[in-house]
């Protein structure tokens, strides 16, 4: 049987890297699906965020790596914030944490060591 058109699951396996925003805006909860967004558009390199290479930085407009900074989980933005990095993604995180935001999830990545891993790479990148 074939998907909906308008399905998240049909537009997400068309989707390409400049519409990920608007598909974000359409379907928030795409946001906590980042595992399967990578794979589409890079950023696979290693396990990414603490204890990885850093991972390669996605293939995605800054408007589309905003979206995902406001829509993901707070944790796995954190985790994953050298494949999101932009000045406004930046902001996002910031304005996120300055809220009060909790940033626990269910990944495991958040605990005091990696929280404290991931403080430093920001300070060492300048953010």
């Amino acid at each position: 049987d074939a998907l909906p058109e308008d399905s998240l699951v049909a537009r997400a396996r068309s989707a390409t890297p400049e519409r990920v925003a608007a598909l974000l805006a359409a379907f928030p909860r795409l946001g906590a699906m980042y595992s399967y967004l990578r794979t589409l558009f890079g950023g696979e390199s290693g396990e990414g965020g603490a204890g990885g290479d850093g991972g390669a930085a996605l293939r995605l407009p800054d408007d589309a790596r905003v979206a995902l900074a406001q829509h993901m989980p707070l944790e796995e933005a954190l985790w994953f914030w050298e494949e999101l990095r932009c000045g406004a993604v930046d902001t996002v995180l910031t304005e996120r944490l300055m809220r009060g935001e909790a940033i626990g999830g269910d990944r495991g990545r958040s605990n005091f060591g990696t929280l404290m891993e991931r403080l430093g790479a920001f300070e060492a990148a300048g953010a």
